[in-house]
């Protein structure tokens, strides 16, 4: 479900390509953000082959903190918006297993929840 008005717009490829080529700043970040894109789904996939769990949590957390959040020195803080459940579906394993891993950064101090959505990361270098 979303939480804000979407807007969902439809047409040709031959149309869409006309615009591209009379447009090429459109075309630019369009294929700025179809690499990024490409980018992501070949990192996301080669984290499911060579890293553990563990790895893919932390990185999740890296990950999220640049895209929405702030990084200070090695300092990063957040809004978290997701939940455990959406994390484990976004790097492939299991809520149970996200969560452990969770408490167990949190034991080690390397993750402090202030709340239920603050996440501070103390030491990136450390997660």
């Amino acid at each position: 479900m979303l939480s804000e008005t979407a807007r969902i717009c439809s047409f040709e490829v031959d149309k869409f390509n006309q615009v591209l080529n009379q447009h090429p700043e459109l075309s630019t970040k369009y294929n700025s953000y179809m690499d990024d894109k490409l980018l992501s789904f070949r990192n996301k996939y080669s984290d499911l082959v060579f890293k553990d769990v563990i790895t893919r949590v932390a990185d999740f957390f890296k990950r999220y903190a640049s895209y929405s959040g702030t990084i200070e020195g090695n300092k990063a803080e957040m809004d978290m918006l997701l939940t455990h459940q959406e994390i484990a579906d976004y790097i492939a394993a299991s809520r149970q297993t996200v969560t452990e891993v969770i408490n167990s950064f949190e034991a080690k101090g390397k993750v402090i929840y202030q709340g239920r959505k603050r996440v501070v990361i103390p030491d990136l270098s450390n997660l």
